[in-house]
């Protein structure tokens, strides 16, 4: 449950640290693309399980007063879009620090 949560927790730390450190921000891509990095880590370390058709699979009880559970699975068609995604947003947070560079302020 926390690789789905880090993102978000990750995100909600450069926010914050935005706004108290200003002169952080020419330094802040390199944490929101960490953001992305990290679980692609995760996705590599599943692979061989993947490959061996094995997969991988979470299952929660989210709502027990109405028995609802919440449940993740992995295979080897959601591996690739979930690499590609992830992979893909780490490139364009990377390329748009670059690319938007003169609107960052001046520190």
């Amino acid at each position: 449950m926390w690789i789905l949560l880090s993102p978000l927790l990750a995100l909600l730390c450069l926010g914050m640290l935005w706004k108290w450190l200003p002169s952080a921000l020419n330094k802040a891509h390199w944490g929101m693309a960490a953001t992305c990095i990290a679980p692609c880590v995760y996705l590599m370390m599943q692979l061989p399980s993947v490959r061996a058709g094995q997969g991988w699979q979470f299952n929660e009880t989210w709502l027990p007063s109405l028995n609802i559970q919440i449940a993740f699975r992995l295979d080897g068609l959601a591996w690739v879009f979930s690499f590609l995604v992830l992979a893909m947003g780490a490139l364009i947070v990377m390329y748009a620090r670059y690319y938007l560079h003169h609107l960052m302020p001046r520190i």
